[in-house]
């Protein structure tokens, strides 16, 4: 029996996606109509590597991290191409379910949902791979709150196929699931955020952060536990740190945090990562760095465009 890892993709990538492979220049339709146009565009970008080397970022390296140290087979559940193997030769693309960002899928769909778009997707990709259930130990699954809300289906199917191997990680509380799912979910909450601790973090990465805090921390001495065992042993593992006081930054879109870049360029000295503490420590505005890396790039290219000659 084998461990299975599945975590969701990032919009930080290695490789940039050509410019045909971005889901912002997609014509509006049903979530099958705007499958079937997206995938005839990214199937037929050559340029491909294997996916567990296409996203980068903190939270797809704690969740790489967590799957050496079983020794596992990851999947990645990507919004652009479905549920894919770590080894699959994939391209880059420009996609999200994430709302505000321009390359976001859900504004084409005609109003239907990401649950729409994930069964789409994930009928019509020829990426796309079956989890092998049978095989399954432990399924340790680690998403953001966007994923667990496109895949819960998925989760519903997986807790009734191979029961008692599902762990969930994600910034969500019990009451949120169905369930048949409240007790995979393991009880990880702000109190992972602390500077004290080992794995402080974002919120971008908490999901990611629990799970290998769960596979350092917790599964060597309970690795044959059930998940009532193991959300003991997490809740123990918890005792003593607290959860920080957070800021609450405001969500803008990328037009808004474009132009609030281009109005502080001189104060930070056109320096990216000073750039990026002005907007969410000085004007309190969320922006996830994957994010913020493109739209800085965007701004300096435009920039450079008007001084030239």
């Amino acid at each position: 029996m084998r461990t299975l890892v599945v975590t969701n993709c990032t919009n930080r990538k290695r490789l940039d996606p050509s410019a045909h492979a971005r889901a912002r220049d997609l014509t509006d339709g049903t979530p099958t109509e705007v499958a079937a146009a997206w995938m005839a565009r990214v199937s037929q970008d050559g340029c491909r590597i294997p996916a567990d080397r296409l996203y980068c970022g903190r939270a797809f390296s704690e969740a790489i991290a967590a799957t050496k140290m079983l020794d596992a087979r990851l999947y990645i559940a990507s919004a652009g191409l479905g549920l894919v193997a770590a080894q699959t030769l994939v391209p880059s693309y420009g996609a999200t379910v994430a709302p505000g960002t321009e390359d976001s899928l859900l504004p084409k769909l005609f109003g239907a949902s990401s649950r729409d778009w994930w069964c789409a997707v994930n009928t019509i990709s020829p990426f796309v791979t079956t989890l092998p259930l049978q095989e399954a130990g432990l399924l340790l699954v680690a998403l953001s709150r966007p994923y667990l809300q496109m895949m819960l289906h998925d989760l519903l199917a997986w807790v009734e196929r191979a029961p008692g191997c599902l762990r969930l990680f994600a910034s969500a509380g019990s009451d949120e699931l169905p369930l048949s799912l409240r007790r995979a979910l393991m009880p990880y909450d702000a109190r992972l955020d602390d500077p004290r601790g080992p794995l402080p973090g974002t919120k971008g990465d908490f999901a990611q952060r629990a799970l290998r805090h769960f596979v350092e921390r917790v599964l060597p001495t309970s690795s044959d536990a059930p998940a009532t065992v193991h959300a003991e042993r997490v809740t123990e593992s918890l005792a003593g740190l607290s959860a920080p006081d957070l800021q609450e930054r405001a969500k803008r879109s990328d037009a808004e945090i474009r132009a609030l870049i281009e109005h502080h360029w001189h104060e930070v000295g056109g320096a990216s990562s000073r750039m990026l503490r002005k907007l969410r420590d000085g004007l309190g505005v969320a922006c996830e760095q994957g994010r913020f890396k493109d739209l800085f790039h965007q701004v300096a290219q435009a920039r450079e465009g008007r001084l030239l000659p």
